[in-house]
């Protein structure tokens, strides 16, 4: 053999040990990226259709790549958004171990509505939408209002008209069909969002039974008013029921209907004369 030859056959030889040495490292990388194991969601037990994905009901599991299914959840802050509320209902049963992936999940709010957003121990309740309920159509889902009831009734014979403070610390939940949570439309405008306010017809709000059996009674009896407290107060004081009399001293309410009324209003027009 030639010397020429033997070189370009060393040379092919070293090329193709090169190649194959190439080839086989791209193999076993291969095999080995596919065997690395990867955090995904599984099910803790069985999870039954229609459920609320919370985290109790879900494990981190490390599968590996290959087995890993297409739109898999990888950790627990996917199941809650930025309030702390859940995401998810499943569509379909889920076994126990089985992969939580977006194939069997719908958006919470899309299948459930107004129940997700109910604080626990509380109902929702709807309230005939006025000015009175809406502030005009300043009042937004999310706002926190106070709730006072006038009502007339009858005491010792005499014709009475008090306001009470039913309760404090009230949660809007709805106003119309805009609820906690849902975005507003882009094209909303400041002014459209208070006309659709103004123009709903119920506002739903967050109550324990107790306090719905009452202010279902108020609201046959007597007017309802809301009054919104500012962002981040929570504050509870002790206000007293109001009164003719808190407002005109010594006024006196008798027999009923008009009469009683043109009375007070006589009343109050002559200590407002007198004043001047």
């Amino acid at each position: 053999m030639s010397r020429r030859a033997l070189i370009i056959a060393v040379i092919t030889g070293l090329l193709a040990s090169v190649l194959l040495w190439f080839y086989l490292t791209s193999i076993e990388e291969k095999y080995r990226e596919s065997s690395k194991s990867y955090p995904v969601l599984v099910a803790k037990g069985y999870i039954i259709q229609g459920a609320i994905i919370k985290d109790r009901m879900v494990q981190i599991a490390k599968v590996p790549r290959q087995y890993i299914q297409p739109g898999s959840l990888k950790s627990i802050d996917e199941l809650i958004d930025e309030k702390g509320q859940y995401l998810y209902t499943n569509l379909l049963p889920i076994l126990e171990n089985e992969q939580i992936t977006l194939s069997k999940l719908s958006n919470i709010r899309q299948q459930m509505g107004l129940s997700v957003v109910i604080p626990e121990g509380k109902i929702a309740v709807p309230v005939p939408a006025t000015p009175m309920t809406t502030l005009g159509g300043y009042i937004r889902p999310g706002n926190i209002v106070n709730i006072l009831c006038t009502f007339d009734y009858e005491e010792r014979g005499k014709y009475r008209t008090s306001t009470v403070t039913l309760f404090q610390n009230v949660l809007v939940l709805s106003v119309g069909e805009k609820m906690i949570g849902s975005p507003s439309k882009i094209t909303d405008t400041k002014a459209s969002q208070e006309q659709e306010n103004s123009e709903a017809s119920v506002i739903t709000i967050a109550l324990t039974p107790q306090e719905a059996s009452i202010l279902t009674f108020a609201l046959e009896k007597g007017k309802i008013t809301f009054t919104l407290k500012p962002a981040g107060d929570d504050s509870v004081e002790n206000i007293k029921p109001t009164k003719i009399e808190d407002i005109i001293p010594g006024a006196e309410q008798r027999a009923s209907g008009s009469s009683v009324k043109e009375q007070l209003q006589l009343q109050y027009l002559q200590q407002f004369i007198n004043k001047k």
